[in-house]
């Protein structure tokens, strides 16, 4: 689990994970910026586009949440969550 944390420490802006560019890496348990969140094992992917993942470790069980953000604009909805499955897939592939 903790090479999984590690691995998502290494993404950097302009990579890409799942077919999306990677626009910001915040990791949350970096002190030597400031983020507006508390210190914790999280990372947050923030892709352009505006979609974003956050990981973390589970507090209680010894596996990683992955937590993901898509955004489209309101007359594409419907469209997209025909196909949000298929993103999903995308993104779990990477894993």
């Amino acid at each position: 689990m903790k090479h999984i944390m590690a691995d998502f420490r290494l993404k950097k802006p302009g990579d890409v994970f799942a077919g999306h560019t990677i626009e910001q890496v915040e990791d949350l348990l970096r002190t030597d910026i400031e983020t507006g969140f508390p210190l914790s094992d999280v990372i947050i992917l923030r892709f352009t586009g505006g979609q974003k993942m956050v990981v973390r470790p589970s507090g209680t069980e010894p596996k990683i949440k992955y937590y993901l953000f898509f955004k489209v604009p309101a007359d594409q909805k419907e469209t997209f969550q025909a196909t949000l499955t298929d993103h999903i897939a995308q993104i779990k592939a990477e894993l």
